[in-house]
């Protein structure tokens, strides 16, 4: 009779254990579900509805693999987009309804991306959601929401609609409408250095500058859907004054989008390696990179920092490192330059420090440029960080910054225009050493790609688009 209850007493607590099992499991999984994080995911201008590869692209390659939800904006901007479209501000009007409402439809925890109109877009949404707040209504908490954005045209310090604040164009139905906004939210911004729209200089009469910031609307601003973790990984963090919850990456560009077009018209490689570096230390001279990048920057008339002896001194370099590159790639060999230089000044002549095949047909009278430094096809993101840049700031716990190099298998990539149609592109071999940016925050809402391994940071060419880009 013992062993009879004995044993019906062992099969009851069995059958109570799968219960407790069963229980936990589905319990598990109920509380990952509410664990997820959606990412609310918009195009930019001409991309009103994100395709799914553009939505997996951006969720792998900015959000580390949350669930992606395209969000339907309007994106247009008359005439670019159509004689019929909406205007800018209508569009982005639109916009910020649209964006208002999928926040408050998504439960859960969630991060919002916004590619060049859609950072606007998110730019208001962060306004709105602050005034709200101020007003005692119901906002999502910090923990609730983030924010990534790229090329945004109101990027604190370098957007074109925050350098001139207040400025109002009307037959195109543009408000310059401030920088984005210093909220509770998480928030991280990447920007490509020279894209015109992001990274506007703060001192406009520099004209060289202002037109290669316009020629990198054209060459550097449709890129961002289409980098690879590796050349993300060359990002330098910008610096900021305490208490900001906004993180600033800037991603480094070795050629300047100026001399393109002259690339493109056949010009010789030992002209444009001859004249770059020169032109460079000038373009330089439209931008404050030491200045916090989470204060809004307006622009200015006149540069206050120039030292016209360091000036003249760093012209000097440069002209001899244009003279050297251009020797180089006409195949004579010169003596390394001697003279004491300052790492601004050494760092003057931005050329390739490997030759990269262009994605057009190799014209055959044109001559193939194998030495080094050279300057690429087109214009390109730099592994090497840009010493005119403002400093990298790495937290003490962070991993220290090793040098990776690259693998020189081709590879095959997407490439994305802003109007969010990828392609397969070939990338030709590469070699080159770079160093990877920090891990972000440990605070899950600080988004980022950057792995917290360094090992995985590598500096590869970029592909750029090698049509016009409408912002």
């Amino acid at each position: 009779m013992r062993r009879h209850l004995l044993a019906i007493g062992l099969v009851v607590l069995a059958l109570i254990g799968v219960v407790v099992l069963g229980l936990s499991g589905t319990l598990a999984s109920i509380v990952v579900g509410l664990a997820a994080t959606t990412a609310l995911i918009m195009g930019g201008t001409g991309n009103p509805l994100p395709a799914s590869a553009y939505v997996q692209a951006i969720d792998s390659l900015y959000l580390s693999g949350d669930t992606p939800v395209g969000v339907t904006t309007p994106e247009q901007f008359w005439p670019v987009t159509g004689l019929t479209s909406e205007t800018f501000d209508q569009s982005v009007s639109q916009g910020v309804t649209d964006l208002s409402t999928a926040i408050t439809t998504t439960t859960g925890t969630e991060v919002v991306f916004g590619y060049s109109q859609s950072a606007t877009i998110s730019t208001i949404e962060m306004q709105n959601l602050e005034q709200r707040k101020a007003e005692g209504l119901s906002v999502p908490t910090p923990n609730q929401l983030s924010f990534v954005l790229v090329g945004d045209p109101n990027n604190t310090n370098g957007g074109i609609l925050e350098r001139f604040t207040g400025l109002y164009i009307p037959i195109l139905d543009v408000a310059f409408n401030a920088a984005t906004p210093n909220t509770q939210y998480p928030t991280t911004v990447y920007t490509i250095e020279y894209d015109g729209w992001a990274d506007f200089p703060e001192y406009p009469l520099d004209l060289i500058a202002d037109l290669n910031a316009i020629a990198g609307i054209i060459y550097l601003h449709p890129d961002y859907p289409s980098l690879t973790a590796a050349q993300l990984a060359t990002a330098i963090q910008e610096p900021t004054t305490p208490g900001s919850t906004t993180t600033y990456y800037l991603i480094p560009t070795e050629n300047l989008p100026l001399l393109q077009p002259l690339v493109d018209l056949g010009v010789p490689a030992p002209i444009i390696a001859l004249i770059q570096p020169t032109l460079t230390v000038l373009v330089s001279l439209g931008y404050d990179r030491n200045s916090p990048a989470n204060v809004p920057t307006p622009a200015q008339l006149i540069n206050p920092n120039i030292n016209l002896t360091t000036l003249a001194g760093e012209l000097v370099a440069a002209a001899q490192q244009g003279i050297t590159a251009a020797l180089a790639d006409l195949g004579v060999s010169t003596p390394p330059i001697t003279a004491t230089q300052s790492p601004q000044t050494a760092a003057a002549a931005k050329v390739s420090d490997a030759a990269v095949v262009s994605s057009q047909p190799v014209v055959s009278s044109q001559p193939v440029v194998t030495s080094q430094p050279v300057v690429t096809s087109r214009p390109v993101v730099t592994s090497q960080p840009d010493p005119r840049a403002r400093p990298k700031a790495t937290p003490a716990n962070d991993p220290q910054p090793t040098n990776v190099a690259v693998s020189t298998t081709a590879a095959t990539q997407l490439e994305t225009t802003d109007n969010g149609l990828l392609t397969a592109k070939q990338r030709q071999p590469v070699s080159n050493t770079s160093t990877p940016s920090p891990a972000l925050s440990a605070n899950p809402q600080m988004r980022g790609p950057i792995a917290s391994n360094p090992s995985q940071g590598k500096g590869v060419t970029p592909s750029v688009s090698s049509g016009s880009h409408k912002h």
